[in-house]
C-alpha cells in the first residue's frame, strides 16, 4: 500500500454519557447499507435485497437488522474509551508501511498512508477538547501521539476535519497539539 504519513484523530460522534464498544463500531461500519435505487452493500459486496444477505451476525445481532456503512473493514485502528482505555480495533505492526490488512477506511483518499485513532464522544459543535472528552482521554491521546511520533518522527497528526468537510473530531487537533507542546511539522489549521 503506502508509507505511513498521517495519524488522523476522529470521534465517534456520540454523547458524553454513551459508552462505545468494538462491536458497536463493527455494526456501524460493517453493517449493511441500503443503496439508492435498490440493493444492499455489505462487506464491500452488493446484494439485490436484504433477503439475499448472508445470515451473518455482528456483535450478536443479525446483519439483516443492522444499518451501517457496508464496509469490508473498520474505519479506525485504535479507539480511546471515556476512561482512557486504548482498544486495538484493527491490528497493525509498528513499521512505517500500511499493508492491505492494516488499512482502515477513516478518510477517503489517504487511507493507504494513514492510521486512524478514534475518541469516544465528540457529539456537538466544533469546540475545545475538554468540551467533548475526558481528562483520561486527553492523557491517553497525548501518550499515543508521543509514542507514534517516537516510532515515526515525520508523521503528521491531523483531525478528520482537516482532511474532509467534517466537524470530527470536535476540536482543532493542531491547537491541541500546540497546547501540548507537540510539533505538528508546520501543518496549520488548513485542510490537507
Amino acid at each position: 500500500m503506502g508509507k505511513l504519513k498521517y495519524l488522523v484523530v476522529h470521534c465517534t460522534d456520540t454523547p458524553p454519557s454513551m459508552e462505545v464498544t468494538r462491536e458497536m463500531i463493527e455494526q456501524w461500519h460493517k453493517g449493511p447499507r441500503d443503496l439508492d435505487g435498490g440493493g444492499v452493500r455489505y462487506l464491500g459486496k452488493t446484494y439485490r435485497s436484504r433477503k439475499d444477505l448472508p445470515r451473518d451476525m455482528i456483535g450478536g445481532v443479525p446483519i439483516a437488522h443492522l444499518h451501517g456503512r457496508g464496509w469490508d473493514r473498520l474505519g479506525y485502528s485504535v479507539m480511546i474509551q471515556r476512561d482512557g482505555k486504548r482498544v486495538e480495533l484493527t491490528p497493525y505492526n509498528n513499521d512505517d508501511k500500511i499493508t492491505s490488512d492494516e488499512m482502515t477506511w477513516g478518510v477517503s483518499g489517504i487511507n493507504s498512508i494513514a492510521r486512524h485513532v478514534v475518541l469516544v464522544g465528540g457529539k456537538g459543535p466544533l469546540y475545545d477538547f475538554r468540551y467533548h472528552f475526558t481528562e483520561e482521554q486527553d492523557i491517553e491521546l497525548f501518550a499515543y501521539c508521543k509514542l507514534t511520533i517516537l516510532r515515526h518522527p515525520e508523521i503528521v497528526i491531523i483531525g478528520h476535519n482537516q482532511a474532509a468537510e467534517k466537524t470530527c473530531p470536535g476540536f482543532f487537533v493542531y491547537d491541541w497539539l500546540m497546547d501540548k507542546g507537540i510539533e505538528s511539522f508546520g501543518l496549520k489549521r488548513r485542510r490537507i
